[in-house]
């Protein structure tokens, strides 16, 4: 029993010294390694500096103008900045990066971790740039070739919506105030006029072309007035046929009220023909009264002549006397439409 017991402690305690023996060694391997990867990231200081110095000129080409790190240039891609993004991560300057303590760290790479996060805010304002502008151009027909410069006439798509404009302005109020930022919300102002323009313009055509809306020539002229000011042809083409419609519209509005005017019959004055007075030395020319003498001198009436019922004229009998002294017709000339003389009685003699 004694034998088997201490043959069993002796096993126990070298397994333990074996156990010791590797964890010291594994200790001092740890440590080498350690050492191995500080004295890495000492050897690795110039050549990780070398890579950020040509990493800030790539980002710098990325920027245009005079003013630094505000405009894009004008030929920009995507692919750019990927790339550049992915090389600025793959630059190790801290604790992590090389798997040592931050105690071990070499003292040059806290500068380049410092160098490597003022980069990668300059990236990060390139992307956010980058979409920012893209998603600019999406309102527009044509894409802005230079931002350094504002296109004034530039037209906006004819299904831009109101959201887009919106989300875009949430975008650019977090974006640093300078003047690529004044840049962008001079575009979105264009393009928020413009849509603004042609939804007032549908909602005014809308009115006019509903069932029972008096429309007059003014609204008409309004209208085209309007039209002048969309710039985008899609959009100015269908306005057009909305506002011929219009138009057709003043036109029956107009001939139904020439149908129900109602006739006017103007009053003709008639003119009335007052014979002139004759001088007060100028005889009267005579008239023929059916019983004139040939002398042409009028009989004045006695006071036993017979009433007018019984005259020539009315009793229908001819006096021969008097054909004879009048020798015909008489051809004096009269007024047209005298007025009414009293009849002179027949001379004495022609009674029967």
């Amino acid at each position: 029993m004694n034998k088997t017991y201490l043959k069993g402690i002796g096993i126990a305690a070298a397994a333990a010294i074996a156990v010791g023996i590797c964890l010291i060694g594994f200790r001092i391997s740890s440590n080498r390694q350690h050492e191995q990867r500080v004295a890495y990231a000492e050897t690795a200081v110039a050549s990780e500096q070398l890579q950020l110095t040509e990493l800030a000129e790539t980002i710098d080409e990325l920027y245009a103008g005079e003013e630094e790190y505000v405009f894009l240039k004008n030929d920009i891609k995507i692919e750019e900045i990927n790339k550049t993004r992915m090389e600025l991560e793959e630059i190790r300057v801290t604790a992590e990066d090389f798997k040592i303590r931050e105690t071990s760290l070499p003292a040059g790479l806290q500068e380049l971790s410092d160098q490597k996060a003022s980069l990668t805010e300059r990236l990060s304002d390139i992307s956010s740039k980058f979409e920012i502008q893209k998603q600019t151009n999406t309102m527009f027909t044509t894409e802005v070739k230079n931002w350094q410069k504002l296109e004034k006439n530039i037209i906006i798509q004819d299904e831009l919506k109101t959201a887009t404009i919106e989300e875009l302005q949430t975008k650019v109020a977090d974006m640093p105030e300078d003047d690529w930022r004044e840049r962008i919300e001079d575009y979105i102002d264009s393009a928020s006029e413009q849509l603004t323009t042609a939804e007032d313009l549908q909602k005014q055509l809308d009115e006019l072309l509903k069932d029972g809306t008096v429309v007059t020539q003014e609204d008409y002229d309004q209208l085209l007035a309007a039209i002048e000011e969309i710039r985008n042809p899609k959009l100015k083409e269908k306005f057009t046929e909305q506002a011929n419609q219009v138009a057709a519209k003043i036109e029956t509005i107009e001939s139904s009220e020439e149908i129900e005017e109602p006739e006017v019959i103007e009053e003709v004055e008639e003119e009335i023909w007052v014979p002139q007075t004759p001088p007060a030395n100028q005889p009267t020319p005579p008239t023929n009264n059916g019983g004139g003498s040939g002398s042409g001198e009028t009989t004045p009436p006695s006071d036993d002549s017979p009433s007018d019922g019984e005259t020539d004229g009315d009793t229908g009998e001819d006096t021969g006397e008097d054909d004879n002294d009048t020798g015909g017709e008489d051809t004096t000339p009269q007024p047209s439409e005298p007025e009414p003389e009293p009849e002179l009685p027949p001379e004495p003699g022609t009674e029967e």
